[in-house]
């Protein structure tokens, strides 16, 4: 799964150079329900930045409801809750690192932080929809863990390694085969990953200390 990532860099790549000044801040530590970026294609085709809520609220979601952040690649395609999303809503979430958290057989799980080895921006393959009121929201898919990743957890975000991946993910005529190639573990050597504190457990830590690298874990 994906419970928190971070954008160091919010205007980190040449598709992100107008992001809105509020969110324009590095990020450590992003958590449910804040305000995230996205990037997916406006009414006339073209590639735009939006902000969106993390968790998906499709307008029909009655109130109470939990909103997902997360969808199995594997079957979002065909699940009520996100289907239509899949169909019109696909988007890239920009990141340049996530926290997945390790179980033990005693004692609290243990955090580590996933990045790319040069720390440059990537993008997670997203799931848009509007809610009640029209504001956009979204969920980060999922896929089974690569190796390297496997270690800590059984599930990693889908991460979409390069523009040419990106632009053929928010192509609204893409095919069905084709975005499924799309939906599978990145390569074990794109993703570099650490033990970090449990400070990111608490969403209010949102600085650099927090993905710096614990030396026992």
């Amino acid at each position: 799964m994906c419970g928190r990532y971070t954008l160091r860099d919010p205007r980190g790549h040449r598709w992100l150079a107008e992001v809105p000044q509020d969110l324009g801040a590095p990020r450590y530590n992003i958590a449910p329900s804040q305000r995230v970026l996205v990037v997916g294609r406006d009414v006339d085709g073209r590639r735009a930045v939006r902000v969106a809520t993390w968790g998906l609220r499709p307008r029909w979601l009655p109130t109470g409801r939990r909103a997902p952040i997360n969808a199995r690649a594997e079957s979002a395609a065909e699940k009520p809750m996100f289907r239509n999303a899949y169909r019109s809503g696909r988007c890239l979430v920009p990141a340049d690192g996530w926290y997945e958290w390790q179980a033990r057989e005693a004692g609290p799980k243990q955090p580590y932080f996933f990045h790319r080895p040069d720390d440059h921006v990537f993008w997670f393959a997203g799931l848009a929809a509007r809610d009640p009121q029209g504001r956009a929201t979204v969920a980060i898919l999922t896929t089974d863990a690569n190796a390297p990743s496997a270690r800590v957890h059984d599930r990693m975000p889908v991460v979409i390694p390069d523009d040419e991946t990106a632009k053929a993910w928010i192509d609204p005529d893409a095919t069905d085969s084709t975005l499924r190639e799309l939906l599978v573990p990145v390569d074990d050597g794109y993703i570099a990953l650490y033990p970090v504190s449990r400070a990111v457990n608490r969403p209010e830590n949102d600085n650099p200390r927090i993905i710096q690298r614990l030396t026992e874990a």
